[in-house]
């Protein structure tokens, strides 16, 4: 009646998982936006590279960066990446936390100055 359960020798199985994957880092906080840059490279095209808020709780927040690694057929030639993540923050921050394949990063954050935009007024 019904088929039988395909054992793995009749299933092609491949799992995809994420990887931490290694980046340099960069940030800046402008008023109350905090802007976060990954960068990077990888020796092939068509990796997926993530960079997420840890699940966690904790302030600041603790970011990592991970990536998918390509499946089949790839280009043969080093492939940059720039991943960009932001989060409003009243508060000035000093640094931000990275975990990747290479440990645990301090990065600094750099404050860039401006002046927040004038209300309007009624006249």
């Amino acid at each position: 009646m019904g088929g039988s359960i395909p054992s793995l020798s009749e299933k092609s199985t491949t799992i995809i998982a994420e990887e931490v994957c290694r980046g340099d880092y960069s940030a800046e906080q402008f008023i109350h936006t905090v802007t976060l840059k990954a960068s990077g490279s990888h020796p092939t095209g068509g990796y997926h590279v993530f960079l997420r808020t840890n699940p966690a709780y904790v302030y600041p927040p603790v970011f990592t960066l991970t990536h998918l690694r390509p499946l089949g057929v790839v280009t043969q030639q080093v492939t940059r990446f720039l991943k960009i993540i932001q989060f409003e923050n009243r508060e000035t921050l000093r640094e931000l936390t990275v975990v990747d394949a290479a440990g645990t990063h301090q990065v600094e954050i750099k404050q860039v100055k401006g002046d927040l935009p004038e209300a309007p007024t009624c006249r």
